[in-house]
């Protein structure tokens, strides 16, 4: 007999089912993270945010979609996470997984998300869906004692839920120069201290009282980490998820302070052109990975780019053909006057041809419209109009640190 499988999102009464099952499916020790990740998603943006496959009246499978907005160099984006994407064991290799991403495309498209951004466990499983490796990052892990001795620790300490905004603003300055950072405004950090459960009490146990990291100087806050601390004597672990600093002295300070934690080494994510190994008297103590990070999609090309600003001295007109593996393909001509890009009512001679995963990639900075093209990924009318998509998306890098949602 046929199954009965539908996607759909929950109701209130199946929240606690649907975390269950990311919890299941993830082998998470705890449940409390999942529960009031799914329960903070329905509060806040409603249940149709949430996605769950139910097969002959039993639910397997869940997702979550966390809505936000994102940095890209000097513009904002509805951006959307993805992730805890779950099936349960005894339900895998069923298709299920897939119904509910293809239906979270949907979802975001209709509710306005023009990209989205998510971890994954497998590249080549959510490319089918649109999403593309969109960065790369360096992962530095550090001896402590080589970081007690970058810095004096002085003026570290947990933050204040009040100094929120402060660390937001200093987020808004580093993401000034990266794209797809989200903003850190009072819902996202509703959202990350539901899932982490921060406490603001003032304790300066990382273990018992989880909450950002500041550095302060002159009474101004400078530096901000978010970290976990783990295991016990020579098995501690402290990962840094995400290490912001307005200038490279707090980014130290905070490090040497870490360092006296216990932990044998550091660990922390930084952007590719970071530069942490020149401010070392000896790089080669500090281990140094290069790694693929998140992956992208953009759900809604034409409406994506009429969001960002190109080039103020570029001026013209372009036109694209981008087949999407969800929404079919869409054809659409923007013009471009002094940098300002908006829908063109004529069409454009000069075209570019592609698949959504490469559009992401140019959206996203990752890669260039000329490289592309290099690979075999663009089909272009002419060179020039590469050149001319090449200031359309401007030159900003990727990245997310590990502390984003997805």
């Amino acid at each position: 007999m046929a199954k009965s499988v539908m996607v759909r999102a929950p109701a209130r009464e199946e929240l606690e089912r649907a975390a269950l099952i990311g919890q299941t499916a993830f082998e998470s020790p705890e449940p409390g993270p999942w529960a009031r990740s799914y329960n903070w998603i329905a509060d806040n943006w409603g249940l149709d945010h949430l996605i769950v496959v139910e097969v002959d009246g039993q639910l397997v499978a869940s997702l979550l979609c966390t809505p936000g907005m994102a940095h890209f160099s000097n513009d904002i984006v509805p951006l959307s996470a993805v992730g805890g994407v779950s099936t349960l064991p005894e339900h895998r290799r069923c298709g299920y997984g897939g119904m509910m991403m293809a239906h979270a495309v949907r979802v975001l498209y209709d509710h306005g998300y023009h990209t989205s951004a998510l971890w994954p466990f497998s590249y080549n499983y959510y490319r089918k869906f649109g999403w593309e490796v969109a960065s790369e990052h360096r992962s530095y892990t550090i001896p402590s004692e080589l970081a007690s001795k970058l810095a004096p620790p002085d003026g570290t300490r947990p933050a204040r839920k009040d100094e929120l905004p402060t660390i937001s603003r200093l987020v808004a300055r580093f993401a000034r120069r990266y794209n797809c950072v989200t903003v850190r405004d009072d819902l996202w950090w509703s959202c990350i201290g539901a899932i982490s459960g921060f406490e603001f009490d003032g304790s300066d146990d990382p273990r018992t009282s989880r909450c950002p990291w500041v550095h302060e100087r002159d009474g101004e806050i400078d530096g901000c980490a978010v970290f976990n601390v783990s295991g016990e004597g020579e098995q501690t672990k402290v990962e840094i998820k995400e290490l912001v600093a307005g200038v490279p002295e707090a980014r130290r300070a905070i490090l040497s302070r870490l360092a006296a934690l216990g932990a044998p080494d550091i660990s922390f994510y930084g952007p590719i052109d970071d530069g942490f190994l020149q401010e070392l008297p000896d790089p080669g103590l500090v281990k140094v990975e290069l790694h693929s990070g998140f992956q992208f999609r953009v759900t809604n090309p034409p409406a994506a780019l009429e969001l960002r600003s190109a080039d103020p001295g570029l001026s013209g007109r372009i036109g694209f053909l981008v087949t999407d593996p969800v929404l079919g393909s869409v054809e659409f001509d923007v013009e471009v006057t002094a940098g300002k890009i908006s829908r063109a009512k004529a069409r454009a001679g000069e075209r570019l041809s592609m698949d959504v995963q490469t559009f992401s990639q140019l959206y996203s900075g990752y890669e260039s419209p000329v490289r592309a093209a290099e690979l075999g990924r663009v089909q272009a009318t002419s060179r020039s109009v590469l050149e001319f998509a090449n200031r359309l998306f401007g030159n900003a890098l990727p990245f997310r640190s590990l502390v984003e949602i997805g």
